[in-house]
């Protein structure tokens, strides 16, 4: 339906235009239009009509001869399906569980009600505690499209929540009057191709998932605190102490596995580019 209403205000702009003016379809292959569709415009200029049909991922477009083969012409080079790009991680995972309580044993022997003489019973309290130190690496792989976006759980519970949601609200991402129930931590991954250099941008935002008090899941991003890094297809690079930032991302890269044993994470990515 979209496309037949964009297809009739083109024929209604050619009908009162020169009859040099043709109606063509250019089927879009690429995952981000918007760069495509001001080159288009810009080429076509006032002397045509460039609308873009979103259901059909496709550039309807009114223009001259001439101005057709520019833009098929320009397609032909910058049109081409986004790659996909394959990212195996390294989860380095240094934890640790602690353990303390109290007990209360009893030495000695309980009497039958008829014997006799008095019974002695020792008791002996015992207070324990014990801290367990955990390392761990887990290994996953992450297919993502050039320009796409895949998440990684850094903990379902965060310890430093309270610091993290201060900073949310200071840096306007969080309002104030939200109350917090809980909060995961998630640190977002969009790889994207630098162009036929065989090199891979890899950014990394930190994001957190709020569950409010009245119910509503919120995925909340630190934009300002997002770290880009550039690695050659195959190259492996390692993502959490870099110096800038460091105050957040030390707080951040920690959470909370299931059954409450605290991880300290230390991420290594290697991309891989499939042709």
């Amino acid at each position: 339906m979209l496309c037949r209403i964009a297809m009739l205000l083109l024929i209604a702009g050619i009908s009162g235009a020169d009859e040099e003016r043709t109606f063509e379809a250019y089927p879009l292959t690429t995952p981000d239009p918007e760069p495509l569709i001001e080159a288009a415009r810009e080429l076509v200029g006032n002397q045509g009509r460039v609308i873009y049909e979103r259901t059909g991922h496709q550039l309807l477009v009114s223009a001259t001869a001439e101005s057709h083969r520019q833009l098929a012409a320009l397609l032909a080079k910058v049109n081409v399906p986004a790659a996909n790009i394959r990212i195996d991680v390294v989860t380095e995972d240094s934890g640790s569980s602690h353990d303390t309580g109290a007990s209360i044993g009893i030495d000695g022997t309980i009497p039958i009600p008829s014997s006799k003489g008095p019974v002695s019973v020792v008791v002996k309290p015992s207070i324990h505690h014990r801290s367990t130190k955990t390392s761990d690496n887990t290994r996953q792989s992450l297919v993502v499209m050039s320009g796409g976006t895949a998440s990684l759980e850094i903990g379902r519970e965060v310890p430093q929540v309270n610091w993290l949601i201060e900073r949310g609200r200071h840096w306007g991402y969080i309002q104030a009057d939200i109350q917090v129930r809980q909060v995961g931590a998630n640190l977002r991954i969009q790889p994207r191709l630098l162009g036929n250099s065989g090199r891979v941008a890899i950014r990394l935002i930190p994001e957190l998932s709020v569950l409010t008090e009245d119910g509503n899941i919120r995925q909340v991003q630190f934009i300002n605190v997002a770290t880009e890094v550039v690695a050659l297809d195959g190259q492996t690079v390692t993502f959490g102490g870099f110096d800038q930032n460091k105050d957040f991302y030390d707080r951040f890269l920690i959470g909370f596995r299931d059954g409450g044993n605290q991880r300290r994470v230390q991420l290594s990515l290697t991309p891989h580019i499939m042709r």
